[in-house]
């Protein structure tokens, strides 16, 4: 992939409730220093949508949690900028609308959401460099 770029990490419509649902990772990332994540979500009704973003250093790394983005209506937005800095004590489940500040050489996001929307569109893209 080219740095710096923009990517689309989700683009999915959310009518029911989904757990854990694993998007496909942007690889290729080798030399990315920082990431900005633009996320938008849209719909009536249900109740909360996560996009939480992960990062891994190669295909064989663990996914770690980089980003939580948390929506608790639909028709709001949110951005979101991690960078790199030097490894963490320790990798954690974040809590709502936080970030961890590492990056490996993949990303992805992984979504979850309660209740039943109409008309429910989840979107995040990032912009590394």
């Amino acid at each position: 992939m080219a740095i710096p770029g923009l990517y689309t990490l989700v683009s999915e419509t959310v009518t029911t409730a989904v757990t854990a649902q694993a998007q496909t990772a942007i690889d290729n990332l080798d030399g990315m220093t920082r990431a900005t994540f633009e996320a938008t979500f849209s719909g009536t009704g249900g109740s909360t949508a996560v996009a939480l973003i992960q990062s891994r250093m190669g295909s064989a790394g663990a996914w770690r949690e980089i980003a939580s983005i948390d929506f608790a209506a639909a028709g709001s937005k949110s951005c979101t900028v991690v960078s790199t800095a030097a490894t963490p004590a320790a990798f954690a489940t974040l809590s709502a609308n936080s970030v961890l500040n590492w990056l490996g050489t993949e990303l992805r996001a992984v979504i979850t959401s309660t209740g039943t929307w109409a008309s429910g569109a989840l979107a995040v893209r990032v912009h590394v460099t």
